[in-house]
């Protein structure tokens, strides 16, 4: 009996494809490992928190009443992800997530936000550099249009990281990054009882 030729160029791909794989897998085995290491920084975010966040007003920083995050790994430790709830005074909360990724061929950060009141998707980078993470907006161009006709951008910093608890403060530019303001600063505290926190992100 004798193969058709559909049959033959089918096991030829499939031969081909196979051979690829194995010439490639130590390649990619290697990159998840370097992502998996270079997230090692990051490391003391995972957990559930309480979150206060402040936000400058007259007679200086005024604190909102707590929030709640939960902060965990997925895709088998290649990336993490924040579900949070702030509660900001005086206004009402906000529901937000986060995704934390590392290129470890150009050595940069990336993050991702996304909250329940825009519900458009910011994009950041940046570096891990004297024990804190700073990224911004700029290169991206995902900047926020103000009432008045501007654009605001945005800059995160993650820094005093402890496995009790870190600083995260977020900064706004209208002068494409020029000078920088201080929009809203939270300190993340270890939850004791995380009975109530933002929800499990899914893996």
């Amino acid at each position: 009996m004798t193969a058709s030729p559909t049959r033959t160029g089918r096991f030829r791909r499939r031969t081909l494809s196979g051979l690829l794989a194995l010439l490639l897998a130590p390649f990619a085995q290697g990159a998840e490992r370097q992502v998996e290491d270079s997230l090692g920084p990051l490391a003391h975010l995972v957990g559930h928190w309480q979150v206060l966040t402040s936000i400058p007003g007259e007679g200086g920083l005024q604190v909102g009443p707590p929030g709640k995050a939960v902060i965990l790994p997925i895709l088998g430790g290649q990336a993490l992800v924040e579900d949070v709830t702030l509660r900001f005074p005086d206004a009402e909360g906000l529901r937000l997530r986060h995704t934390f990724t590392h290129d470890p061929y150009v050595d940069l950060f990336r993050i991702t936000a996304i909250d329940d009141a825009s519900g458009l998707l910011d994009v950041y980078e940046g570096r891990f550099e004297d024990g804190r993470l700073q990224v911004d907006n700029i290169r991206a161009h995902t900047f926020s249009p103000t009432a008045l006709g501007r654009e605001l951008a945005f800059r995160l910093r993650w820094h005093e990281i402890s496995a009790d608890g870190f600083r995260f403060d977020v900064f706004q530019s209208d002068d494409g990054g020029e000078s920088w303001a201080l929009y809203a600063a939270q300190t993340y505290l270890r939850d004791s009882d995380p009975a109530d926190a933002a929800g499990d992100a899914p893996d």
